[in-house]
């Protein structure tokens, strides 16, 4: 496989799935007619892929994956960020197209691309929403799955001061394991997003062992934090939305008690989000929204997060600022984003030497 090569310091590296996002927002019930379930998402292969991909309706495209989009969006904030993945290439050699848009998005952004090359196409995920309902999503990880263990740049994740990690490379052990190595070996600071409740029921002791381990700031949104908790934990079989975020997550709260880390993130959507670190909890609500689309709002949020974090905002100040950059996502399809707006918002809440 073949690198492209990054060079310079940069204060945040992302590890995760390279994927370009093809966003389509429709009337009518496509998601049915191809097969699909709204509220739902699900893997396929790329000659699946390519029949979904064909039949949307002037999608939108912009890179994508979880990872990659923590790191797009921090720097259009002022963040020196970096991207570590796997994308395809095509036969005759270079990079396929869907790879090529993918650096291309990223560089743009400012993020500087350390990617390898795949023989196999670049991975993609198709995101179908209606306009009055949940999306259905279809994805296809394909060269994504090729980054390994050997692939990761130790001299980045030296320098950084954040290693944003994607929850979906979780299975990967080879992978996390050294990336966590590298981490711990150089102190820099994991940042975790679980993904989904299946990552966080599966993994949850490995989440905790890591936070046991290594300083974590670790992202969730209420069902994965709830169901991070119980499989962690125990406890009831379903949370009280009568109670406070406190009692509801105490055991997420109490983990945090030892010292400054973990710090312990849940995204709540329209409510805002709640943190939980060194025993205390800061709460940030938000401004309701009315979303176009909700694809990659949750990413949005911890880069803002992790953007205010790095300059050394208190962790209310953090939250405040993920959740006002959440709100920007829901305006546009996937994280296309209005760039020069991000980098005046980056300006003035995140000035460099203050």
């Amino acid at each position: 496989m073949a690198e492209i090569p990054v060079r310079g310091t940069r204060e945040l590296v992302a590890v995760g799935n390279a994927l370009v996002d093809l966003v389509a927002v429709v009337d009518e019930d496509i998601p049915s007619a191809l097969g699909l379930t709204p509220g739902t998402a699900i893997h396929v292969d790329y000659q699946r892929f390519s029949e979904i991909a064909v039949a949307l309706p002037s999608p939108s495209a912009s890179a994508g994956g979880g990872a990659a989009n923590v790191a797009k969006i921090s720097a259009l904030l002022g963040v020196e960020s970096a991207f570590i993945g796997c994308v395809g290439s095509r036969a005759k050699g270079g990079s396929d197209r869907f790879a090529r848009q993918f650096e291309a998005d990223l560089r743009r952004a400012g993020v500087a691309a350390h990617l390898i090359r795949s023989a196999s196409p670049t991975g993609a995920c198709a995101v179908i929403r209606r306009r009055d309902g949940p999306a259905a999503i279809a994805a296809c990880p394909s060269a994504a799955l090729d980054l390994q263990a050997e692939h990761l740049d130790e001299t980045l994740i030296k320098e950084a001061k954040v290693l944003v990690v994607d929850g979906f490379i979780l299975p990967r052990k080879a992978l996390v394991d050294r990336a966590f190595e590298l981490a711990d070996r150089y102190g820099t600071v994991v940042a975790l997003d679980a993904g989904s409740s299946s990552v966080a029921a599966e993994y949850a002791l490995t989440i905790l062992a890591l936070a046991e381990r290594q300083p974590l700031i670790l992202f969730l949104n209420e069902a994965e934090a709830w169901t991070l908790a119980r499989a962690a934990f125990g406890g009831k079989d379903s949370a009280d939305d009568g109670e406070e975020d406190g009692d509801r997550f105490r055991d997420l709260l109490r983990m945090t008690e030892a010292g400054p880390f973990p710090v312990v993130v849940v995204k709540r959507g329209h409510r805002g989000a709640v943190v939980f670190a060194g025993g205390a909890t800061h709460e940030a609500p938000t401004l309701s929204a009315v979303p176009y689309d909700d694809t990659g709002a949750g990413d949005a949020f911890a880069a803002g997060f992790l953007a205010a974090w790095i300059r050394d905002r208190p962790l209310s100040e953090c939250a405040g600022l993920g959740n006002r950059i959440a709100r920007e996502t829901l305006a546009v399809p996937g994280t296309r984003l209005d760039e020069k707006r991000l980098r005046r918002i980056g300006g003035a809440r995140l000035p460099r030497g203050k």
